[in-house]
């Protein structure tokens, strides 16, 4: 799929009554492995969505590149997601939609920036060699949860645990009028053991 090799797995659809079924299990791609549900049920004025979907083990960057056209983030990842909706419309679905979930990537990195580069240059007055180094993060774990309601996503803790690096965030996304407010707090370790303590 779009350069994806799949390796093998289940996928099944029904459709009776106005009510479709889609899944996928045992889903071998990048690595890991692939399971999800989705049901969405037309038989009423106004249609439900639900979804429930894991993934383990998968290497992101080539899944994020054949699903997400980036490749920006990349190490191997953990997920897990369910959530339900309900609207007459594309924008009432986002609006109502629901659920919680969490992520977590292991041994990758933040691709297009150097986050610790960027703050020894801020805090050196420019005058730290060593700045100007790839752009890229390395990262030993990247996590985090969210809960989503009426389309508003939500993560209180977000954290990246680096060599040289530590992240901490949280904050809120509202989906459908697109707006993001969201604070991250950075810090910089004396030494490779920062990313344990």
């Amino acid at each position: 799929y779009r350069g994806l090799p799949l390796r093998e797995g289940v996928a099944t659809l029904a459709l009776a009554g106005g009510v479709l079924t889609a899944g996928v299990d045992g889903l071998r791609a990048a690595g890991g492995t692939i399971a999800a549900t989705a049901t969405v049920d037309a038989s009423r004025p106004t249609t439900a969505l639900a979804y429930r979907a894991t993934i383990s083990g998968v290497q992101a960057r080539p899944v994020l590149q054949a699903l997400a056209g980036t490749d920006r983030l990349s190490g191997t990842a953990a997920f897990e997601a369910r959530g339900e909706a309900r609207g007459r419309s594309q924008k009432e679905l986002v609006g109502t939609l629901g659920g919680d979930g969490r992520f977590r990537f292991r041994d990758g990195a933040v691709h297009g920036v150097n986050i610790a580069a960027a703050l020894r240059r801020a805090r050196t007055l420019g005058l730290d060699a060593a700045a100007g180094e790839a752009q890229k993060t390395d990262f030993a774990e990247l996590g985090g949860s969210f809960v989503i309601a009426d389309g508003v996503v939500e993560t209180r803790d977000l954290h990246l645990q680096a060599p040289l690096l530590q992240l901490d965030g949280g904050g809120r996304a509202a989906l459908p009028p697109r707006t993001l407010d969201y604070q991250l707090i950075a810090k910089l370790v004396g030494t490779l053991e920062g990313q344990d303590g």
